[in-house]
């Protein structure tokens, strides 16, 4: 089950396994696929931003 954006930037990346993030809610088409939201996402994923 995909978990939606805002949750996942509320509470974070899980620290192991693999997660779906739901992005419909920013992403349109992709010109979309630079949001600050998605690069948010990115940093909290590789541990780089804490």
């Amino acid at each position: 089950m995909a978990r939606s954006l805002a949750a996942v930037l509320r509470t974070g990346v899980p620290g192991a396994g693999c997660v779906n993030v739901d992005t419909a809610e920013v992403v349109r088409s992709h010109g979309d696929l630079c949001r600050p939201e998605l690069a948010r996402v990115v940093v909290s994923a590789s541990g780089t931003g804490r």
